[in-house]
């Protein structure tokens, strides 16, 4: 059976990647940082990568993302 692109299970290693990066850049982030992209933008960026890397709904990582910090939610 094939699937359509839209129906492919995300790829895990890209997304670990990514989050890694985020993590990466709101460690250090007025040295790291897009000028064009705000921290809040990178936040909500990597709480849709780990809505996905772990199956969360949004409302579930918005309550984790209130109690840890960033690192603390990917670990």
């Amino acid at each position: 059976m094939m699937f359509d692109q839209q129906d492919q299970e995300p790829d895990i290693a890209i997304i670990q990647m990514k989050i890694g990066e985020i993590l990466n850049v709101l460690g250090d982030f007025k040295k790291l940082r897009d000028e064009e992209i705000s921290r809040k933008e990178y936040v909500a960026e990597l709480k849709d990568k780990l809505c996905l890397l772990y199956g969360y709904n949004s409302e579930l990582m918005d309550i984790f993302s209130t109690l840890f910090s960033p690192i603390e939610v990917f670990s």
